[in-house]
């Protein structure tokens, strides 16, 4: 059985994953190889109707994109009994295992090289640390149980980018501070798991230049 080049883009909304990952797809397809590209943000299935419940209860008088702040401060109070809030993260650790996994696999097997835009690192970083409000180490610890289910990438970017700038380019970005938030966040895991960091805040083509060489080295060694 073949193994896939697996390569996975990471970083904050409005970095340029889904961009680079598109371009990228087209190119190495242009060159001969069988690709696939595949968006693995997370989407709520198992855990939509508890979270419309839980909107409803208690986050009516909190607006998401009107006031960032006092919506995360809200979910906070609400995940602060630790029993709920750990069956709550492994509930959605779960659901994005259920919706990606199949399609992941699959990929694997039958094509070349498969560029995931996002990846369970962004899943934990966007939609647990700051909303639960986890410890670098708990992060870890979920990061680490995550792996020994999903499938480890062959090269992982992490798109470091201004905040302000990523902000700019995305309009369903809630506020600023939902980037900042996570920033801190992404670059303390990128580091500690090998990531390449790829500034995001340099022409596209200069950009694009930079991964696929590193990308094909890879490449060379297989």
């Amino acid at each position: 059985m073949k193994k896939a080049l697996y390569i996975c883009f990471t970083g904050i909304d409005g970095s340029g994953k889904t961009t680079v990952s598109k371009k990228l797809q087209t190119e190495y397809a242009s060159r001969g190889f069988s690709t696939r590209y595949l968006h693995n943000r997370y989407n709520p299935v198992l855990l939509y109707i508890p979270n419309l419940i839980g909107k409803k209860l208690f986050l009516s008088k909190s607006d998401y994109y009107k006031n960032y702040i006092n919506h995360s401060n809200a979910k906070k109070e609400i995940f602060k009994n630790s029993l709920l809030s750990n069956i709550y993260q492994n509930l959605l650790i779960i659901d994005y295992f259920l919706q990606t996994y199949p399609s992941l696999i699959y990929s694997l097997i039958k094509y070349d090289i498969v560029i995931s835009d996002r990846y369970i690192y962004d899943t934990v970083l966007t939609d647990l640390a700051v909303d639960f409000n986890n410890s670098d180490e708990k992060n870890r610890s979920i990061l680490s149980r995550s792996f020994n289910f999903f499938p480890k990438p062959s090269l992982c970017f992490f798109i470091d980018i201004p905040e302000d700038i990523a902000f700019k380019r995305k309009n369903d970005t809630p506020s600023i501070d939902y980037l900042i938030d996570r920033k801190n966040q992404y670059l303390m895991v990128s580091k500690e798991n090998d990531m390449i960091i790829i500034n995001g805040n340099q022409e596209l083509n200069t950009e694009i230049k930079d991964v696929k060489k590193v990308i094909d080295e890879k490449i060379l060694c297989r």
